[in-house]
C-alpha cells in the first residue's frame, strides 16, 4: 500500500478527535497527537504544570523538574498509584482505542499488533483497548480479530521496514 505520493497507511495521522491537540503535521486530533509519545509528555507535562500539587509525585520522579516528565515517569507513577498518572492514562487508553477501532473499522485485520513503550510499560493496557475496540468497532470487523503485544518488542518498527525493503527488491 502505498498511495500516489507514498503516504498510504499514515494511520498516525487519522484524525480521531476532530477539535484534538495540534499534530506536527499542522492537523488537529490526529492518533499521534493524543496517543504517540510526544503527546503523553506534552499531555503529562501540562497537567503537572496546571496542578503541581496533583503532580508532586510526577514532579519528584522527573527530578524536580516538568521537562523530564516522560511516558516512563508516567509509567512510574502508575506503578505508584498516583492519581494524576491514572487519569493521564485513562485519557490515552481512549484515545487508543477510538484509533484502534478506526484501523480496525478501515482495514479489517486479522490481528492487531501493539508495541511502544506504553504497552511494554503498561502492558496492562491491553486488554483494556481490546475489550474498548470489541465493544465498539463493527463486530462484522471483531469476529475474528486478534489483539496481542509485539513480540519483537520496539524493534518492530525495524525489523518490519527491513522486510518490506527485502520483498520489495525481490520484486524488481
Amino acid at each position: 500500500m502505498e498511495g500516489i505520493n507514498n503516504t498510504a497507511g499514515e494511520i498516525g495521522h487519522i484524525t480521531i478527535e476532530l477539535h484534538g491537540s495540534k499534530c506536527h503535521c499542522g492537523n488537529t486530533g490526529c492518533f499521534e497527537a493524543l496517543a504517540g509519545g510526544w503527546a503523553i509528555e506534552r499531555d503529562a507535562q501540562q497537567a503537572v504544570s496546571e496542578n503541581k500539587a496533583e503532580g508532586k509525585l510526577l514532579l519528584e520522579l522527573a527530578q524536580g523538574s516538568i521537562t523530564n516528565i516522560t511516558a516512563k515517569i508516567l509509567t512510574q507513577g502508575i506503578k505508584q498509584n498516583d492519581f494524576l498518572s491514572q487519569k493521564l492514562i485513562n485519557n490515552l487508553t481512549e484515545a487508543l482505542i477510538a484509533g484502534g477501532i478506526s484501523i480496525v473499522n478501515a482495514f479489517g485485520p486479522k490481528r492487531f499488533i501493539w508495541g511502544g513503550g506504553i504497552i511494554e510499560g503498561l502492558p496492562q493496557l491491553l486488554p483494556l483497548i481490546e475489550t474498548g475496540i470489541k465493544k465498539r468497532a463493527l463486530h462484522a470487523a471483531t469476529d475474528s480479530l486478534e489483539i496481542v503485544p509485539a513480540k519483537l518488542h520496539n524493534d518492530s518498527g525495524v525489523i518490519g521496514a527491513a522486510a518490506f525493503a527485502l520483498q520489495t527488491f525481490k520484486k524488481i
